[in-house]
């Protein structure tokens, strides 16, 4: 019964594309633009769960150049969708005299992929890319069986240098807004801590002034989901606002007791769970753009949320993650593998089996 398929003929915008489907699920993928998951659609209800936003998938003009010192080339190329961040995270930065992309620049590099297996019970390919401007060798493997809705996923980073390297690594997987704004989506994650608005330590650091109508406190730290709002109200974190309210933030969820997340609508009985082990990724950063970022790139019009499994925190470059001591190091020639997995679940029977029915520890 069903069967698992995967196709690479198509081109959307002068991107190759890849797309694995079977029963369940409908994954797209982007080899020559990151290896970024473009859409991850649940086929039952025609959902899919990833952002796009508002500049959208920019026609392909020329490969985009590793980082120059600024933000502009994620931003400007940033579609939306699902990205490997490494090696650095957040703002960019300058590493061993080396200006690093912002979010890393494994998600500018176009990435050769080949098909391990090609169904009809089980699709495996592999996408492999080498960094630009420091010497990572990449990998994400990706595996969908015919009657699963889950996608497991496979990365694995090599240090071809002879000498140790720092690194951030992570998932930046964003969600649309106009699917989980509507008062019926919440949060699950086994969390305990949440920081706010964490600011930089070092001048050097520190991120150009934004403008940001933000409803949480700068350096706030909590115990996950209330908070106390920039106003003094009580907000639970754990609840998607509905699409009339406007802010943007971004805090950094601590001391997990498990590596995952649920996206969750109880009243649609629909989810979407991630995990990953906690021990290599023990942060959740929460990125919130709920239309209150103004000027370049969003001009309020950005909708969305980012839940990102990480290494390190905060959302300000690897120099700074440096400073925290949080960072991560790999020696010469080692090589480091990380497991994931994305799933679709449908009941509310099956949502508390996969969340234990909690929104917290």
């Amino acid at each position: 019964m069903g069967k698992v398929t995967i196709d690479d003929d198509y081109t959307y915008k002068g991107y190759r594309l890849v797309i694995i489907e079977n029963d369940y699920l409908k994954i797209v993928v982007l080899p020559e633009k990151g290896a970024d998951i473009y859409q991850f659609l649940d086929k039952k209800n025609n959902i899919d769960f990833l952002w796009k936003t508002p500049m959208g998938l920019r026609e392909k003009v020329k490969d985009i150049p590793a980082g120059y010192g600024n933000e502009s080339n994620f931003t400007d190329s940033y579609e939306g969708g699902w990205q490997m961040v490494f090696p650095n995270g957040g703002s960019s930065c300058c590493y061993k005299g080396v200006n690093l992309e912002m979010c890393g620049d494994a998600q500018t590099c176009s990435w050769k992929y080949r098909i391990i297996k090609n169904g009809p019970d089980c699709v495996k390919v592999a996408f492999e890319t080498e960094t630009h401007r420091l010497p990572f060798k990449l990998q994400r493997i990706m595996e969908v069986r015919k009657d699963e809705s889950v996608m497991k996923m496979k990365e694995i980073i090599q240090n071809n240098s002879n000498e140790p390297m720092e690194y951030m690594w992570g998932q930046h997987i964003a969600f649309e807004g106009d699917l989980i704004r509507d008062g019926n989506w919440q949060i699950r994650v086994p969390c305990y801590k949440v920081y706010t608005n964490t600011g930089a330590l070092a001048e050097q650091t520190k991120p150009p002034a934004g403008n940001r109508k933000c409803r949480l406190p700068s350096n706030g730290e909590f115990t996950w989901p209330k908070v106390t709002g920039a106003d003094g109200s009580l907000v639970d974190l754990s609840l998607i606002p509905r699409e009339e309210d406007q802010s943007c933030d971004i805090a950094y969820l601590h001391e997990l007791s498990k590596g995952w997340y649920a996206l969750v609508n109880e009243t649609e009985e629909l989810a979407f769970h991630f995990s990953w082990p906690e021990e290599v990724f023990p942060y959740v950063w929460y990125y919130q753009n709920f239309k209150g970022s103004f000027g370049y790139p969003w001009y309020g019009r950005g909708n969305g949320i980012a839940l990102e499994p990480i290494t390190s925190y905060p959302a300000l470059g690897l120099q700074e993650a440096i400073l925290r001591e949080n960072h991560r190091v790999i020696e010469a020639r080692e090589e480091i593998k990380a497991d994931f997995s994305a799933r679709v679940i449908h009941g509310r029977d099956q949502i508390n089996k996969y969340t234990n029915g909690r929104n917290q520890i």
